[in-house]
């Protein structure tokens, strides 16, 4: 399953906290087939020079882009899997707890940074 989010930040207590687990894949326009199908693209946080279009997708996503299309159907074009494709998520238990934990984390320092001290 594959999911396109609109925020790499979620907010707590009207404070942006960074989302660990989301990421960012640009594609250039030009790399992309009359198929939807593309052959080059860019993850992370960088400045693009080119023109495209950028998705904010889980961070295991990336990696497994050749398994990916882009659908032009509807309004705006939307990230998707190729037919008989699956996207595998490596993540350990263990990591998952650890990322969940350190999203909490970063949850309760937004919470702690708002409050007003007396």
């Amino acid at each position: 399953m594959l999911n396109n989010y609109d925020s790499l930040n979620e907010m707590v207590d009207g404070a942006p906290v960074r989302i660990i687990g989301r990421t960012t894949i640009f594609i250039p326009y030009k790399a992309i087939k009359s198929d939807g199908t593309f052959d080059i693209c860019e993850f992370g946080d960088s400045v693009r020079s080119e023109l495209g279009l950028t998705f904010i997708v889980d961070r295991y996503v990336p990696e497994q882009y050749e398994k990916l299309y882009i659908d032009n159907e509807g309004f705006l074009p939307k990230l998707k899997v190729k037919d008989g494709e699956t996207l595998i998520n490596n993540e350990t238990d263990i990591e998952r707890e650890i990322r969940l934990k350190e999203q909490e984390l970063l949850q309760l320092k937004a919470q702690y940074s708002t409050v007003e001290v007396v």
